[in-house]
């Protein structure tokens, strides 16, 4: 089965190296402002339309995915980020890309993740609680330690996926794709 989302992209910046996609966050001046203003709506709690400001400025890339009508489409892109420790609430994250990015110990709590793309993401420690995750693509990601709790992933490919000693109640997992 193809991704469901994010196959390919207008232009050559989807096809980034992982090492430089992960490195930009720390060493790239424009990249580690704009985490940096991304935690601080998080930490601060910060409404959900600052953080739509804070992601949607100048951070999008064209992606093509056979489910929209048009086929292009703008996601945020947070493929490489790492997050840690932190708390995500009720704030919306749909259509976005995180792939390769490296979660430890976050929780997202009643977090609008539907349409975003978790491919090769490494979420360690992590609770998906309440989550809006239908549908997610998360292709050979690597979920320990994890727990997913009345959080729905119809029609979610998780193909490829390690779910090592992970919880899922059985709302998340009905209908998702191994």
């Amino acid at each position: 089965m193809n991704n469901l989302f994010f196959s390919t992209s207008q232009d050559n910046l989807f096809k980034q190296d992982v090492d430089v996609l992960k490195n930009r966050w720390l060493n790239d001046k424009v990249w580690k402002s704009f985490k940096t203003d991304i935690l601080n709506v998080l930490l601060n709690k910060g409404s959900d339309k600052e953080l739509q400001n804070v992601m949607k400025k100048n951070f999008l890339i064209k992606v093509f995915a056979n489910i929209t009508h048009d086929h292009h489409f703008d996601v945020v892109d947070l493929r490489g980020i790492e997050l840690k420790d932190i708390n995500i609430g009720e704030y919306d994250f749909a259509y976005c890309c995180f792939d390769f990015a490296v979660f430890d110990k976050v929780s997202f709590d009643k977090t609008y993740l539907q349409y975003s793309s978790l491919n090769k993401v490494v979420a360690k420690n992590c609770n998906f609680k309440e989550v809006q995750a239908s549908p997610i693509s998360a292709v050979n990601a690597n979920f320990e330690n994890t727990v997913f709790e009345n959080t729905p992933l119809f029609h979610s490919d998780f193909s490829g996926s390690k779910f090592d000693n992970v919880t899922m109640d059985e709302t998340s997992s009905k209908l998702i794709l191994l």
